[in-house]
């Protein structure tokens, strides 16, 4: 005889059903919590320089070198714009980062050998996330090789934008300083107005927001011609300037500033004032900050 049917209504433990009657339990582990005195707190100074192709970020960038006491260390995917950092002046050191697994290494690299007055500068940012896609489709193609190489799926997707967040926040939570240099990327605002932002491959601009919110200083570096006298204006934005996004969370900056002609080590005077804004706030290098100044009474 054939075996009896089940009842209708039971089903077997291991089925679907079963286990969404039984979900996984996913408990929070209890985590010792130590106060800290705000004053005492050092954090990182975390900076996007974000701009136009050839207007010469990385030589800015490479102004850091300057600083007192730091070391000043390129994880660069743009060999040649190295080059012209060094023809500037620059004395920074060089990780070349050809591949993603390069640009994660130069990070855990930073995070064992550098401290709170070292600079990790990414170069560029924009390019590491474009290896970061290329990896995880390398490796969707080794395990499906009927996989399109150039075309992420929808689950693609959310990995090329989760694991590259993941990785920033690595860097922010470093004890050495950052600077992600980046191209620009127009998208639509809330208000229907078009604004440039860090550029990252993600057409709608999630990545971007997450990085511009974790990062402390977003710089946006501006060139342009003086056609009536004929020489270059170079300015960098600190505030936000339509339709460029930029932010100056110790409001050490102001507006922004100019950089004159061939003042290769602006970024580091810049630095030197962000350092001591952050002073006058949390003090330096986890000593008490100084006394808050009084604040004016409002002129009537």
């Amino acid at each position: 005889m054939p075996p009896a049917r089940p009842t209708r209504g039971v089903r077997k433990s291991g089925t679907k059903a079963a286990g969404r009657k039984n979900p996984m339990a996913i408990d929070e582990q209890p985590i010792e919590i130590n106060v800290e005195d705000i004053q005492s707190a050092n954090p990182s100074v975390n900076m996007i320089v974000n701009g136009e192709l050839g207007v010469g970020k990385t030589v800015l960038c490479g102004g850091l070198s300057a600083l007192p006491a730091a070391r000043v260390v390129f994880a660069s995917t743009e060999v040649e714009g190295i080059v012209a950092a060094k023809r500037a002046g620059s004395t920074a050191s060089m990780i070349r980062c050809p591949t993603w697994e390069h640009a994660v290494s130069a990070v855990n690299w930073g995070i064992k050998n550098l401290g709170p007055r070292d600079w990790m500068i990414f170069d560029s940012g924009t390019y590491m996330h474009y290896l970061y896609m290329r990896w995880v489709m390398e490796k969707v193609k080794g395990v499906n090789p009927d996989r399109d190489e150039d075309i992420p799926g929808l689950d693609n997707h959310q990995k090329v934008q989760n694991g590259f967040m993941r990785w920033y926040s690595k860097i922010i939570a470093a004890d050495f300083n950052s600077v992600m240099i980046t191209s620009p990327m127009m998208i639509e605002g809330p208000d229907g107005e078009e604004k440039v932002i860090p550029s990252f491959f993600d057409s709608k601009g999630k990545v971007s927001r997450f990085v511009s919110s974790q990062a402390s200083i977003i710089l946006y570096y501006d060139v342009q011609r003086d056609e009536e006298h004929g020489h270059v204006i170079r300015r960098v934005y600190a505030q936000p300037w339509p339709p460029y996004l930029a932010k100056d969370r110790y409001s050490a900056l102001g507006p922004g500033q100019r950089i004159e002609n061939e003042d290769f080590f602006a970024m580091a005077g810049m630095v030197e004032k962000i350092y001591k804004a952050r002073e006058e706030v949390i003090g330096a290098e986890g000593q008490p900050a100084r006394s808050p100044r009084r604040p004016r009474r409002p002129v009537r």
